[in-house]
């Protein structure tokens, strides 16, 4: 089982704009209301993909009402903890002429300690040794910053494997407990780093780092650049695909989807990587959070290139 973890979704509100101009009235190309939050989006691949993950996490008032129905009308498994509150709404804004995304997030409810307590339980009664739990996604707003890191330590106790993709504070002490799998994009591991990796070598000399000793796996996306990933001392680098780009909107989310699929077909650290990185550019190709087609995968699978990085200097 594939359980992915929501602790602040949202409603993702995607517009695009053909000619974006600052002091313009700027007319919508087309606009697209999805159930969203980074667990969510992951579930929704995963879905497309065959798969039938369990979604879970925390949703409030209307908003909360609107991924519940979304979610239902696309037939996924779900069960979320209700808070009080309203559960946000974030706007991407995706103008053709920029090729750059314009994100504005809302916080969302307040972290209630009840609504976790609820979760837990919930998990630890569905959650069995082998199964996969992903935490992905900010935390509500007023969390424990470690909140991540202690889902990670319960997991492991009972034989489940984790999947941590995070930014910030959540990042930091999630680490700490030791996740299966990290995925980082590279401004969160700058945060992270406190300085600029702006090279692979960079990244790679950050990544010697002890504190991700105990982390089996590590993927690091890179956007347009591609990916890096480690695994013990072996590293590999993924080449970008050059593709014509309708949203960068959960492409992230993506690339964890497709790790997943990977693992769970027990495929190795190259075509793990491969499927992982033709998951993610595919989704690039689909308007706002929609999942892309096993087929269109397929193709760019076989367009992945990967290139071995040594291992270099301690």
């Amino acid at each position: 089982m594939i359980v992915t973890v929501t602790l602040n979704p949202a409603i993702d509100r995607t517009i695009v704009i053909e000619d974006f101009q600052i002091d313009h009235v700027n007319p919508v190309k087309s606009t697209q209301r999805d159930a969203a939050g980074k667990g969510i989006n992951v579930g929704k691949v995963l879905d497309r993909l065959g798969f039938e993950p369990l979604l879970t996490g925390f949703l409030a008032g209307q908003n909360g009402h609107f991924i519940k129905e979304n979610l239902n009308a696309l037939k996924l498994d779900h069960h979320f903890i209700q808070v009080v509150g309203e559960t946000r709404e974030n706007l991407k804004i995706w103008p053709l002429n920029l090729r750059k995304m314009i994100e504005l997030n809302e916080d969302g409810p307040l972290f209630q300690e009840d609504a976790y307590d609820r979760l837990e339980r919930y998990l630890e009664d569905r959650l069995s040794a082998g199964d996969w739990l992903v935490l992905s996604g900010s935390l509500p707003k007023g969390a424990p910053t470690d909140l991540y890191a202690r889902l990670i330590k319960r997991s492991h106790v009972r034989g489940v494997k984790t999947v941590l993709d995070a930014s910030n504070q959540a990042l930091e002490e999630g680490l700490k407990a030791h996740p299966t799998i990290l995925k980082p994009n590279r401004q969160e591991l700058e945060t992270l780093a406190g300085k600029p990796l702006p090279t692979l070598e960079d990244i790679k000399g950050f990544l010697r780092d002890p504190r991700f000793d105990n982390v089996e796996d590590i993927y690091v996306t890179l956007g347009h650049q591609g990916a890096l990933a480690k695994q013990g001392t072996r590293w590999l680098f993924a080449n970008p695909l050059t593709l014509e780009t309708k949203s960068t909107v959960g492409a992230g989310d993506a690339f964890v989807a497709g790790l997943m699929v990977a693992k769970a077909k027990g495929h190795g650290f190259e075509e793990t990587l491969k499927y992982a990185s033709a998951t993610a550019s595919a989704a690039t190709q689909t308007e706002g959070t929609t999942p892309p087609a096993p087929y269109d995968i397929q193709t760019l699978f076989t367009q992945i290139i990967l290139k071995e990085e040594k291992e270099g200097k301690q």
